[in-house]
């Protein structure tokens, strides 16, 4: 791809790895944008990951790109786009997602001159824009489904929460609003498949996994890896899953799996380039966003209408 970057250098920074382009027979320079995004072993990341650096080269934007897995780890990561090196200028402008960053540590880099862009989160600060998808009507939404196809009035609904995620807790507190049932809740590492499957297992090995009806897994991968343990435990307890995203994957078990009810609520990660877009004309033009929030509704999906939303050609 003739606008992909001509150079790439890897920089390793207290033992983390950290990917910053810039253009070819180009010094490093201040119209560099940062993209502080969350770890690509989730699936949905990792495709936002790709569609934030595909639209950067095709804009011929200099960027510092960094994954993290946690709070701290993007702590460090923000420390290195904010300040100066021998090898490279600030970041003026960085899109964020949310961690579980203090608004303090947020509000200092805005206080820098730094323009904050916030991807699929909500940070109390003075941000520059903010573009997300709607949260915590996507987590009623999920709720709602769940409240409707619980096996038994009686059935407890099983939360997996993911640690260093505010988008998940927003999640759950709309979903958990809506049930009127015993609502059980544990804490996950990450939104991966083998997390899911993990966090699925321990859930019904406890005292009142029996009790479990109903899964919010709220992430696609996660609820697949909680079919993946419900199969191999051979349950018939659970028939209700409820995922996050719209993952291809995903879908084709919504619209093809008979004997459960699975569902989940659709946010493109493609979205991302809308923030691309707007940090380089921050960076470059020093145009501002027409608008301080974007925010998409996420339409919940579920058999009746999976197969409006199935695309091979999808990237997710």
């Amino acid at each position: 791809m003739k606008h992909l970057l001509n150079y790439i250098a890897t920089i390793s920074l207290v033992g983390l790895t950290l990917t910053t382009g810039c253009l070819k027979g180009e010094e490093v320079n201040t119209t560099r944008i940062g993209l502080a995004l969350s770890s690509a072993g989730n699936s949905w990341w990792h495709t936002a990951t790709y569609y934030a650096v595909t639209q950067a080269s095709s804009l011929q934007q200099p960027y510092f790109l960094a994954n993290a897995d946690s709070a701290s780890q993007q702590q460090i990561q923000l420390t290195a786009m904010a300040y100066p090196t021998l090898q490279q200028e600030a970041c003026k402008a960085i899109i964020l997602s949310d961690l579980g960053q203090s608004v303090d540590s947020i509000q200092k880099y805005i206080d820098m001159g730094i323009d904050i862009i916030l991807f699929d989160c909500n940070i109390p600060v003075d941000y520059t824009c903010r573009i997300s998808g709607n949260n915590a009507a996507a987590g009623k939404a999920a709720g709602e489904f769940i409240r409707t196809h619980l096996p038994d009035p009686a059935t407890a609904t099983l939360i997996i929460q993911v640690q260093d995620s505010p988008v998940g807790t927003t999640r759950a507190e709309g979903c958990k609003a809506q049930l009127t049932t015993p609502v059980m809740e544990v804490t996950s590492k990450a939104y991966t498949q083998a997390a899911g499957k993990k966090a699925m297992e321990e859930a019904l090995a406890a005292a009142d996994g029996a009790q479990i009806g109903a899964v919010y897994a709220m992430d696609d991968d996660v609820a697949i890896g909680v079919l993946t343990a419900l199969q191999e435990a051979e349950n018939t307890t659970v028939k209700t899953v409820v995922g996050c995203g719209g993952s291809q994957t995903f879908l084709l078990l919504i619209h093809t799996t008979a004997g459960l009810n699975l569902a989940t609520t659709v946010y493109s990660p493609e979205s991302i380039e809308q923030c691309v877009d707007i940090a380089n004309t921050l960076t470059i033009q020093g145009t501002q966003p027409a608008q301080k929030e974007y925010i998409t509704e996420m339409p919940l999906v579920d058999r009746n209408n999976a197969a409006d939303y199935i695309n091979p050609a999808s990237r997710y």
